[in-house]
């Protein structure tokens, strides 16, 4: 018997945008995003910086390669609300692919009004 299993948000993330330079000197350590539906609660790190969004997920018993997402795949970033917290997500211009949800405060202005 054969099992088609579709891949999750993040998958379908590190499948576009894999990464082997994660800046985890700059990176904001074991918080929490949401990419797509999902929230990752604790278990994310990321960092956004002049040239994009790094963002790593990693679980005790699972962990996903890391992903960058330069600034040129983003179309959108809007005001939103994570765990009723200000967040802000970040649409892709690739509509197939999941957004990304990361608190306000951790985001500079200058990537709140980012708009590609």
């Amino acid at each position: 018997m054969l099992f088609a299993f579709k891949k999750n948000a993040v998958q379908r993330l590190t499948d576009s945008f894999p990464t082997d330079n994660f800046p985890i000197d700059k990176a904001v350590l074991k918080n929490t995003v949401q990419v797509g539906r999902i929230r990752y609660r604790r278990c994310a790190s990321f960092c956004l910086d002049k040239e994009g969004i790094y963002l790593r997920i990693r679980f005790i018993f699972k962990s996903y390669p890391d992903i960058f997402i330069p600034w040129s795949f983003i179309k959108e970033a809007r005001k939103s609300k994570l765990y009723s917290m200000k967040a802000v997500e970040f649409i892709l211009s690739n509509s197939s692919l999941p957004s990304q949800k990361i608190y306000e405060k951790y985001c500079d202005s200058s990537f709140t009004n980012y708009n590609h």
